[in-house]
Parts: structure tokens; sequence; C-alpha cells
């Protein structure tokens, strides 16, 4: 049997400031598991992980500075959560049934070939997205900011949009669509209803704004 590749990193060695300019350093190791790899006492300075095809069943938890996961190909069931300035994730092939909270800086997220039936929000930035091979029902939002967006493979969602509107840049044009739609409908609907007295909230509002009006004590 072969043994698995080391977890490669890539991490932070040190800053200097020549002429003004600030230099950063980078040096690249590895470790043969991640128990070993979080005993080193610079790897929250960890910018970069690979560890492809380690058998890996869970990943502790992150470098807070990390900015590139490349997980894909282990047997990882969940992640933990994700640092904030994590721009890159690729953890395909893997048995993941959930994601974590995706954060606000991620550009590029491979989830293909897992066990997942939905997903999160995504962030507003991101860019390329790939979740084929999967058994997703839904997809949340797509932002203006994605320009691929891979789905097809076994998702029920695949057939919908493909039968629907025949691709994803149609839908998302339709749930761009029907939120302005749903927004127009709960604005008509707050004007409508915001001096109604049938509802509770606004006779309690009403009552409180001409309180001085009926108040004869």
């Amino acid at each position: 049997m072969l043994k698995p590749k080391p977890i490669q990193y890539v991490f932070v060695s040190h800053m200097s400031n020549l002429c003004a300019e600030i230099t950063t350093y980078y040096v690249s190791d590895s470790c043969d598991t991640f128990d070993e790899l979080i005993k080193k006492s610079y790897y929250n300075d960890i910018k970069s992980i690979y560890c492809r095809k380690m058998e890996l069943t869970e990943i502790p938890y992150l470098p807070n500075r990390l900015i590139e996961l490349y997980c894909k190909g282990n047997k990882l069931t969940r992640l933990p959560q994700l640092p904030d300035n994590l721009l890159y994730m690729n953890c395909s092939d893997n048995q993941l049934t959930i994601l974590p909270k995706l954060p606000k800086s991620l550009v590029c997220l491979w989830v293909s070939w897992n066990k997942l039936k939905e997903l999160p929000r995504l962030p507003d930035y991101i860019n390329i997205f790939g979740c084929e091979h999967n058994y997703i029902t839904t997809v949340p939002f797509l932002p203006d900011s994605l320009t691929y967006f891979y789905f097809v493979g076994f998702n029920p969602i695949s057939d919908f949009i493909t039968n629907n509107f025949g691709s994803w840049i149609k839908y998302r044009k339709y749930q761009n669509l029907m939120l302005k739609v749903n927004a127009n409908i709960i604005g008509e609907w707050f004007a409508k209803c915001r001096m109604n007295p049938k509802y509770k909230y606004c006779r309690d509002r009403l009552m409180e704004e001409f309180k001085e009006l009926y108040d004869t004590s």
C-alpha cells in the first residue's frame, strides 16, 4: 500500500521593512499529520494547506490567516469553521453532507463529488463555484459576481434549471427578478397595512403615536 503524501503548506517566515517597502518571506514545508502540523509554533501564520488523498476523516481547526485550502480526495464528513480571509477552497471528492458558513472573502469554491443536499448562502464576490455530482435540490441566490457555475451531474436542481431555464445564467436573472418582485410586494403590503388598525402591530404603533389624543389621565 502506498504511503499517503505528506501535508504540504506555506507559511509566512518573517516580514522586513526595507526602503519603505514591506517584503514578506514565504516558506514551503511538509509534515505527515494534522496533529503534527497544529503543534507548529507558526501554525496560525500558515497561508496555504495542501492535503490531497490522505485518508483524512476530519480537520481539527484551520489557521486564522489561511487563504487557500486544498483537501480534495479524502473522507471528510464535515469541515471546521472557515477562516475569515479564505480565498480558495477545494474540498471535492469527500463525504460532506453539509458545509459551514462561507466567509465573505471566498472567491473560488469546489465541493463536487460529495453528499450535499443543500448549500449555504454564497459570498457576494464569489467568481467560481463547482458543486457537480451531489444531491442538491435547491440553490441559494447566485451573486452577480459569479462567472462559472458547475452544477450538472446527479443534482436534482440540474434538471430543473436545464429544463425550465436552459442555463444557470437565465436562472440567475430569474432569481434577480423574483427578488425585485418580492421586494415590491412587501413594500406595497407595508404601505397598505402600516396605518390599518386591523393589525396589532399597527394598532400599537398608532396608539403610541397618537397617545395624547385619547389619553385623558
